[in-house]
């Protein structure tokens, strides 16, 4: 198994020299992590979608956490003004 990218204490799914598709939906109360067109991770929480005029928004790293990071070469970098459905991430994925 390759070394996995550091993300703190959260555990990664991300190998070093293996390409990973990464989606994240956010819409109303739910949050859903994708990766490779599969869904890892739904939390339901009471928060609402950002604004990303006003959101500081960073690459490969957690802005309110520097401790989680995933350095890497990123390509493609897409956001979309609604959460995509399961359907569409896996066929993204592919």
């Amino acid at each position: 198994m390759c070394p996995e990218i550091n993300l703190g204490s959260v555990h990664s799914p991300l190998k070093k020299g293996e390409w990973t598709h990464l989606a994240l939906t956010w819409k109303s109360g739910e949050r859903i992590l994708y990766v490779n067109g599969k869904p890892v991770i739904t939390n339901r929480k009471p928060f609402t979608t950002p604004r990303l005029d006003g959101f500081p928004a960073t690459l490969g790293t957690h802005p309110s956490n520097i401790a989680m990071y995933a350095p890497g070469t990123y390509d493609e970098l897409r956001i979309y003004d609604r959460a995509l459905t399961a359907e569409e991430i896996q066929r993204l994925a592919k």
